[in-house]
């Protein structure tokens, strides 16, 4: 049986037969969504450094480093697990959550995340495992010569080691992105946009832990985590939840054209 393609105009490369179709980014669902949050206290001047690239400033010495087990995540991508480094942040008068490092272990989730959103996400195993209500998440990167990948990511939190006071933590809804497109023709940025996404109002909380973590950072020369290596455990939060991302809710919105592409036309 000969299948007839209809060409169409994509949103994504290649345009002929784009990897994700505008209909097929949105809506996806997963029920019984689960992250594990660690709240940790980063030197300010580290934060700053690595935001000076960008339009966003620092509210808060305060970040996020957020594990997400997406096994019953029913869009085409399949499942899959991540992490997040996520940073609390202003940019004009919106406050969010600026996602600087993201690790995904699905090839076709990373793709989506950044050719659609700009997500920094890169390709990495992720390991989410549960024993004894203690929670151990791991995060290998690839790396020439290692048989199990550059180790990132050490964290662990114990859900029969409740908190002695619940967490204050500075607000890191909505996403924040950088959306970023390099020059084709060398060094450089073709444009740039700010974008806040925002799927938490269609997100049904279940059930949420606050209890004692910990969390060990490491490097290589493309991830240097490491530099975010906490002075502060505050706590860790283990949550469950049905997650979707709606026509509604789950496209990101512009905030800025930081770079304008009319920039580059005229230099």
């Amino acid at each position: 049986m000969t299948l007839h393609y209809a060409v169409k105009n994509g949103n994504s490369i290649p345009v002929q037969a784009p990897r994700f179709a505008e209909n097929s980014v949105n809506p996806y669902y997963c029920n019984d969504h689960q992250t594990i949050a660690v709240y940790c206290r980063a030197t300010p001047e580290i934060i700053d450094k690595y935001l000076a690239p960008t339009p966003f400033k620092s509210v808060s010495d305060v970040f996020m480093i957020m594990f997400s087990d997406c096994t019953n995540h029913d869009g085409i991508e399949g499942a899959y697990q991540g992490v997040s480094f996520v940073f609390p942040v202003k940019h004009r008068d919106v406050i969010g959550g600026y996602h600087m490092f993201t690790y995904t272990d699905n090839t076709d989730i990373v793709l989506r995340n950044r050719e659609v959103f700009g997500y920094p996400d890169k390709l990495a195993s992720i390991n989410i495992l549960e024993e004894n209500d203690k929670i151990t998440c791991t995060c290998h990167i690839q790396k020439t010569g290692v048989s199990n990948g550059s180790k990132l990511i050490h964290l662990e939190l114990d859900k029969s080691k409740p908190l002695g006071n619940s967490l204050d933590v500075p607000n890191m809804t909505p996403d924040i992105i950088l959306k970023t497109m390099g020059r084709p023709e060398g060094p450089g940025i073709l444009y740039e946009l700010a974008l806040s996404r925002d799927t938490s109002p269609d997100f049904t909380l279940k059930n949420k832990i606050e209890a004692q973590a910990t969390v060990k950072l490491y490097e290589n020369s493309e991830n240097p985590l490491n530099e975010f290596s906490p002075i502060e455990v505050l706590g860790g939060v283990y949550t469950v939840g049905d997650f979707a991302s709606t026509n509604e809710n789950g496209w990101a919105k512009i905030l800025e054209e930081v770079i304008p592409l009319e920039d580059y036309f005229k230099s």
